[in-house]
């Protein structure tokens, strides 16, 4: 029975929720509103001793009074009667729960008495557990929002190929909010808690072999069950499914917050980055650059051991380009200048590549066809890796004029593409989003 809680966690074809509110607008109301918008086509059953009907629809006193076993539980009490639900699970042979509640590993005195409970209760066997402190697991491409995220309201998010482990809740639907405004969609989400037993990288492998997940995302305050985590990544590269991760605990008192937070301890920051380099996850330093990169991470051939890269740049905009360099030198990237041979097809062309390190084409740029031109000379030039173009104010004001010849120079073949878009300029993004091609702000 154990097995089955790969399908049940992101497929269940019946769920229940446990302590469910009959106000929508309280916690544990959400999941259910969540469910019936989003229009999961599976079977939903409420639980609720205190009421025969939840939100106007028909509830159950317990999980042993359903008609039929649920694949899957969301647990939305508090913790000792989450528990005493989860015991009922077991009984019933339920293959996976999520725990909402709080109140284990990071509560004291109580919270080990908790703990000490739900760790005999799980070796027992026969079910697996997300969380506690879970806010619950989301399958965009089924409609199951089985999460009391309240990002989760928002209408017509965008589905996409991305899958995110996280160990933050409320981060998940940070990144469903950013990733709207930016183009930007997901397969899948899962709020993993506390991993007290399934953990980030266990769940992750679940979904390796589903089409629809292309790429992952990871949220991480700590590195718990190091090795699932290490043998997902691995079985991720095989598949060529990259992997993006931005990690807390840079600063002590960022650690701080990750133990007093989830109740585990963070480590030391140096051992997480040589950890992640080792297993092929990209780390990032901030967390819009989590949700930049992977467009871009999509897009580079997979590479035996570490590289610094080479990138050709060519702007519109000296300034925004400075930018761009200063970032890309201070994390040890070369960017280099176009060769003599790709500075004369650039002349014969007609255009004046000029002498420094970047194509600055100045206002000359913001025409499509000097734009267009010199991108696909230089995503055919031998001494780049990656072609960079920064786009000034005209990505804002004029959006599809100024990101045209990017998203046409893409098509073609050459070296990957990326776009840095200077100022705040949303439309541009999505647009290049659409267009699959990687876009920086």
């Amino acid at each position: 029975m154990t097995s089955d809680w790969t399908r049940a966690l992101l497929t269940p074809q019946r769920v229940a929720l446990v302590g469910v509110s009959d106000d929508p607008a309280k916690t544990a109301g959400r999941p259910l509103q969540f469910l019936r918008r989003s229009s999961f086509a599976g079977e939903v059953m409420l639980v609720n001793p205190r009421r025969d009907t939840v939100q106007g629809e028909k509830a159950w006193p317990s999980l042993a009074a359903l008609p039929e076993r649920p694949d899957h539980v969301f647990l939305l009490t508090d913790a000792e009667k989450a528990l005493d639900s989860l015991e009922d699970c077991q009984r019933l042979g339920v293959p996976v729960a999520t725990m909402l509640s709080s109140g284990f590993a990071e509560a004291g005195e109580k919270g080990a008495a908790n703990e000490a409970r739900l760790a005999e209760i799980l070796s027992r066997g026969g079910m697996r557990l997300v969380g506690p402190s879970s806010i619950g697991v989301v399958n965009l491409h089924n409609g199951l929002t089985l999460t009391a995220n309240a990002a989760f309201a928002e209408p017509d998010l965008p589905k996409g190929g991305i899958f995110v482990g996280s160990h933050s809740g409320s981060l998940i639907g940070a990144l469903v909010s950013r990733g709207k405004r930016k183009g930007i969609g997901f397969a899948g989400l899962v709020s993993v808690g506390a991993e007290t037993d399934l953990s980030i990288g266990e769940i992750c492998a679940a979904t390796l072999d589903d089409p629809s997940v292309t790429s992952y995302m990871l949220f991480l305050e700590t590195l718990r069950h190091a090795e699932a985590l290490r043998a997902f990544a691995l079985e991720a590269a095989a598949r060529g499914k990259p992997i993006a991760a931005y990690k807390l605990g840079r600063s002590e008192e960022a650690a701080e917050l990750a133990v007093s937070h989830t109740g585990s301890l963070a480590g030391a920051d140096e051992v997480a980055d040589v950890f992640l380099r080792a297993c092929g996850i990209a780390r990032v330093e901030s967390f819009e650059g989590l949700i930049e990169v992977m467009p871009l991470l999509e897009r580079l051939p997979a590479a035996a051991q570490s590289r610094r890269g080479r990138v050709g740049v060519v702007t519109t905009t000296g300034g925004g380009a400075a930018m761009a360099v200063d970032q890309m030198a201070l994390r040890g990237v070369d960017v280099v200048p176009a060769s003599a041979a790709t500075r004369a097809k650039l002349r014969d062309s007609g255009i004046d590549p000029g002498h420094g390190r970047i194509i600055d084409l100045t206002l000359a740029g913001t025409r499509y066809e000097v734009m267009k031109t010199t991108l696909d000379i230089l995503r055919a030039a031998p001494e780049f890796d990656l072609v960079l173009a920064s786009v000034g104010s005209s990505a804002r004001f004029n959006p599809e004029l100024a990101v045209q010849p990017a998203i046409d120079a893409a098509a073609g073949p050459g070296h990957p593409l990326a776009v840095f878009l200077v100022p705040d300029a949303p439309d541009a993004a999505q647009l290049l989003a659409r267009s699959g091609v990687p876009a920086f702000q």
